[in-house]
């Protein structure tokens, strides 16, 4: 995978840069996200050091933080402060898996040593998200622990977000007068793999039941997600069937190619696209979202609406699916059933595999400080501190990306990975090439669009 940098240039006027050719014309990102476009021509005198104060661009190289003159102390303390902070204020992300494989529930003083530790994070936004290993739901456990966590927060007065990964469960009618009774709003998210027809239309029908349902309480809420992973079976189906997903109310999509962890725990459930193919579904999802939104009604896709937060705003999102070293551990964990305590989710999804290198504690014999202390964590964020790594260091799209050191691991059998052949960057790198072209063509409508979208994930 080509990556371009400079190095003959004046470094007395010029400020640290990276720059990719995209299309005939050259992207030029400085060491904190800020970027233009330039011409070839505009390029050569620019990295030559040939730009003076007069010249016509030289005014946009100042704001984009791209010549010495812009650079002082306080500029680049803030913006690293921006680029960082997020990553040192503790996990946000705490994914309970509440029953094992076999059905055998987590005890609730397992749970509630769980929901103590991920309040014991200094980090002032949580996200619970709730799943049972491919299993129903469990409703006593579920109302149990959101009770708790509305307790524990009388105190602690942080924005929680409650995500439950099954929506089977949230249509029985004992489920949404519990939750209207403790007055919280939910999110449901139903992960897709939409392998048939006949699968994907009975999901349909669950998604307007569970809307129609919650429609009866006035003063809750259900808000309707869904993962999306198009492959070879579907893909010819599957601009239509977004149409359908989106009818019945469903305003927040991840649409991702499947990972190898899908692909070696159930080969018979995904049929993997090649990525050129996934590229192009993807963009063409980015765009129907995009005509299909309104400035009041975003209908987002989250791994988009991270980076345009990070391109347009410089603002980590509040839960980033990648980020730059990794959340894992850092700003995520999973616990399972036994009390187990993951870096990640995908790291708890990694024991299926036979793969034990991603469990850094057990409850109730760890606390909140073992964790963060294990070395494992130490050495995920070492390991997936981009700046230090070849290849990344020099690639102009360092400031908006991110890796997960588990997928890393599997793939590739090191958790720092090999950026010229991994499969993540290829997809990272086409994905982020589509939105910048997008925000180049972007029109008044789409850029107050593209607005909401950050609205909804900083």
């Amino acid at each position: 995978m080509a990556q371009q940098s400079s190095t003959k240039v004046d470094v007395t006027k010029l400020a640290p840069f990276r720059f990719r050719n995209i299309d005939g014309d050259v992207l030029v990102v400085s060491e904190w996200g800020d970027w233009m476009w330039m011409t070839r021509d505009e390029f050569d005198t620019f990295s030559g050091g040939r730009i003076k104060k007069d010249h016509e661009i030289y005014n946009q190289l100042y704001r984009s933080r791209l010549v010495s003159d812009a650079l002082t102390d306080n500029t680049v303390i803030e913006a690293v402060r921006q680029r960082k902070v997020a990553r040192f204020s503790g996990p946000s992300v705490h994914t309970v898996i509440l029953c094992d494989q076999q059905g055998d529930l987590m005890p609730g003083s397992t749970l509630n040593r769980a929901l103590d530790t991920a309040f014991l994070s200094t980090n002032p936004n949580l996200e619970f998200r709730f799943c049972s290993n491919g299993r129903r739901l469990p409703l006593p456990l579920i109302h149990e622990a959101t009770a708790y966590i509305r307790r524990k927060n009388q105190l602690a007065q942080k924005n929680c977000t409650m995500v439950y990964l099954d929506i089977p469960t949230l249509i029985e009618p004992e489920s949404i007068e519990k939750f209207a009774e403790l007055g919280v709003s939910v999110r449901a998210v139903i992960i897709d793999p939409s392998t048939s027809t006949e699968t994907f239309l009975q999901r349909v029908e669950a998604l307007a039941k569970l809307q129609l349902e919650w429609r009866k309480y006035q003063h809750t809420n259900c808000e309707i997600a869904a993962v999306c992973i198009p492959g070879q079976r579907n893909v010819a189906d599957y601009s239509d069937w977004i149409d359908t997903i989106v009818d019945v109310g469903c305003t927040s999509f991840t649409v991702r190619r499947g990972d190898i962890l899908d692909v070696w725990s159930d080969p018979q459930h995904y049929s993997r696209l090649p990525s050129a193919d996934f590229l192009k579904v993807y963009n063409d999802s980015v765009r129907k979202f995009i005509e299909k939104s309104t400035k009041d009604r975003p209908i987002i896709e989250k791994s988009a609406a991270d980076a345009f937060s990070r391109i347009l705003r410089h603002v980590e999102p509040k839960h980033p699916i990648t980020s730059n070293p990794s959340t894992a551990g850092i700003g995520e964990l999973a616990f399972g059933p036994g009390g187990e305590v993951f870096v990640s989710y995908n790291g708890f999804r990694a024991t299926k595999l036979g793969v034990q290198q991603f469990q850094v504690g057990h409850l109730p014999e760890h606390g909140y400080h073992d964790l963060m202390s294990h070395p494992t964590v130490r050495s995920l964020v070492m390991a997936t501190t981009l700046e230090g790594q070849a290849g990344w260091a020099e690639s102009a799209y360092l400031p908006f990306s991110g890796v997960c050191p588990v997928l890393s691991y599997l793939e590739q059998g090191s958790i720092s990975g090999r950026m010229p052949d991994s499969d993540q960057t290829r997809q990272t790198f086409g994905i982020l090439d589509s939105l910048f072209r997008l925000i180049r063509s972007a029109t008044d409508t789409t850029n107050v669009i593209i607005q909401s979208w950050i609205d909804s994930v900083v």
